[in-house]
């Protein structure tokens, strides 16, 4: 899936939650994800940029963590959590 396929299918799904009164912010990856979500005045909470092509996990990490919940390594806790394939 392309950037842009990528990008608009999760407009599409911001979208949607606007009308079902659900906030959305992104964390984001890489420079093309950064500078498209700042052009739109999406709420990016957290972003990696110059992670390359094909990012080691720990080069993530940091941006990962502080996109979850303070509690979500709780088991009792529920938690939803959308994830996007990459983009080749």
């Amino acid at each position: 899936m392309s950037n842009n396929n990528l990008f608009k299918k999760v407009i599409e799904s911001t979208l949607e939650n606007k009308k079902n009164e659900i906030d959305t912010s992104y964390s984001v990856f890489g420079n093309k994800a950064a500078g498209f979500f700042q052009r739109i005045g999406g709420e990016v909470i957290s972003q990696s940029t110059q992670v390359g092509d094909q990012p080691k996990i720990e080069d993530l990490l940091g941006t990962i963590k502080s996109t979850l919940p303070p509690n979500f390594f709780n088991p009792r806790t529920p938690h939803a959590l959308a994830v996007a394939p990459s983009a080749s």
